[in-house]
């Protein structure tokens, strides 16, 4: 293994950047060393070294701050030369580029079921709160078992699986949590997921696990998706789903503007009108209670969707007024060979088990 590049054993090199710098530009110079000494050197390195050993100019006394003339340009406060600043710029432009190229957050999606010959289940869930006092564990585990379970039943997950809360925002958060810490919230998260790897479709982002992104920078849901190689759905996104030979549309939210306790579909209203007005259902979760309502729309009827939560009851629900969890798991039905979908609301999931059931056995 070759060592890092050190200026003391390299005299000569230092002394030539020293005798041609800032004269010539430090990518020009780059090239210069790597020709004469065989030895590749970073524009910023060379910059940083001419700053640190170059001579320094004796300091001028103070003087008191001048008036500039009447139409004089304030003098230019600047890095260097314009090569200098384009250089800087090129920098910053390769770094948005190679940042936008590895980012892994999709936005459309195409979930293919093209060669099934029977109707399939979609289910949506969400709003887990893992580490809450309050939380259905039980209910949860054995949901989750059931999904795997259910042959011909897929799944997304909705965001806000486990609780880490905003120790910022949320101070008190910590005293009503069994799993104060979010590591070990993320692992029973993670332990969930693998036990529905097989049939989940993809991962939507909650405000909880945006939390540890404002924290530390790390985007939980983005990394469970790697470990799971299942898409990462960032904030939302519109999935195309292919059955048989029929095509649909979802449009996948945690959150989104506009929520009112008065319409309490109107989020999904302005998603549909807003971002994809094509869409055959728009589903959300973060409200921890289920929704439904199918509304004739110009481009078709839409269907509206929310999940509901496994947090049966909290202190911050209750302190608002006394806001209860509700269980949900809401589910679509699409079948293959005419363009038709059935919805069900969230508390019906052990109905719309017993339909996909049926229906599935019709076409046997």
């Amino acid at each position: 293994m070759s060592k890092p590049f050190q200026w003391s054993s390299h005299p000569e090199i230092g002394s030539f950047v020293l005798q041609h710098y800032p004269r010539t530009t430090s990518g020009e110079l780059a090239s210069a060393i790597y020709e004469r000494f065989q030895v590749y050197l970073s524009p910023s390195a060379i910059r940083n070294y001419y700053c640190l050993h170059s001579p320094k100019e004796a300091t001028p006394p103070l003087q008191p701050p001048q008036q500039p003339e009447e139409g004089a340009r304030f003098p230019d406060r600047r890095i260097g030369s314009d090569e200098d600043v384009l250089e800087l710029y090129d920098l910053a432009m390769q770094q948005v580029e190679r940042a936008e190229a590895a980012f892994a957050g999709q936005t459309q999606a195409t979930v293919d079921f093209s060669k099934e010959s029977k109707p399939i289940g979609i289910c949506f869930t969400g709003d887990w709160q893992i580490g809450a006092k309050g939380v259905l564990m039980r209910q949860l585990l054995k949901d989750t078992q059931t999904i795997q379970d259910t042959e011909g039943l897929y799944c997304f997950a909705m965001g806000d699986l486990i609780q880490n809360l905003n120790q910022r925002k949320h101070p008190q958060g910590l005293h009503d949590c069994v799993l104060p810490s979010p590591e070990e919230q993320e692992e029973c998260a993670l332990y969930l997921l693998k036990k529905v790897q097989s049939k989940l479709l993809g991962l939507v982002t909650g405000n909880h696990e945006e939390n540890s992104k404002q924290a530390s920078g790390i985007t939980l849901t983005k990394r469970w998706a790697t470990d799971l190689n299942v898409p990462y759905f960032w904030h939302g996104a519109l999935v195309h789903i292919l059955v048989g030979h029929q095509k649909y549309k979802l449009g996948l939210r945690h959150k989104f503007k506009n929520e009112s306790s008065v319409n309490t579909t109107n989020a999904q209203r302005m998603i549909h009108q807003q971002l994809w007005p094509d869409a055959d259902a728009i589903v959300m979760g973060d409200k921890h209670y289920n929704d439904m309502q199918m509304v004739s729309k110009p481009l078709g009827d839409v269907v509206f969707l929310r999940c509901g939560s496994y947090l049966r009851m909290d202190d911050y629900a209750q302190g608002l007024g006394g806001y209860r969890g509700s269980v949900g798991i809401p589910m679509l039905i699409f079948y293959p060979e005419t363009r038709h979908f059935l919805p069900f609301f969230g508390k019906s999931f052990s109905v719309a088990l017993q339909v996909l059931q049926d229906q599935r056995a019709r076409y046997s």
